[in-house]
């Protein structure tokens, strides 16, 4: 196993992900530089497993990460923004729940970056990304969101029932009772 981590270290990040083997996906990040690139490039893969945990995985390796070096997390937060331009050459659709998952993780860094993560909230394709990082965010930090209520409310009626559903978790998250149609 350990030759392998070292000669395909993308399909050893993948087995880590298909296991959700934190431990050992933090384990072999503090050890290999690469280690957010190889999680990144498994944003764009075509298996939506694998996106979603290298999300929860980017999560907490940059919990890990900002204990020792926070403006290391601020750059991966700052590039996956600019992934969400289209000038980037590089777009992550899944940039905004990466960005959510990070903040969940490191909650100090919310106040700094929610407010940029939410101008994107009709921004094509990354509505509904946005929308399940303010789920996620209001149930770390449910006062991030409470200037969006009106915003959250007003999504409840949306046609993408994914939008609605991740609106009523974040209302849920603060407190208040919504009903999704």
């Amino acid at each position: 196993m350990v030759r392998y981590m070292i000669e395909r270290p993308k399909t050893a990040v993948e087995q880590f992900l298909r296991d959700r083997d934190w431990e050992g996906l933090i384990g072999w990040a503090e050890k290999n530089r690469g280690g957010v690139r190889f999680l990144l490039s498994h944003l764009h893969s075509n298996d939506s497993l694998l996106q979603e945990r290298a999300v929860e995985g980017l999560g907490l390796i940059a919990a890990q990460i900002f204990k020792g070096n926070p403006e290391k997390v601020r750059e991966l937060i700052r590039r996956l923004l600019w992934s969400m331009n289209d000038e980037s050459g590089n777009l992550i659709q899944r940039a905004p729940e990466a960005i959510g998952e990070i903040l969940a993780n490191v909650p100090d860094l919310i106040g700094e970056y929610a407010d940029i993560l939410f101008s994107f909230w009709d921004e094509s394709p990354f509505e509904r990304g946005v929308h399940w990082a303010a789920a996620r965010l209001s149930s770390v930090k449910p006062s991030t969101l409470t200037k969006y209520l009106g915003r959250l409310k007003r999504d409840l009626e949306s046609s993408d029932i994914a939008i609605r559903l991740h609106s009523a978790t974040a209302l849920k998250n603060l407190g208040l009772s919504p009903s999704v149609t």
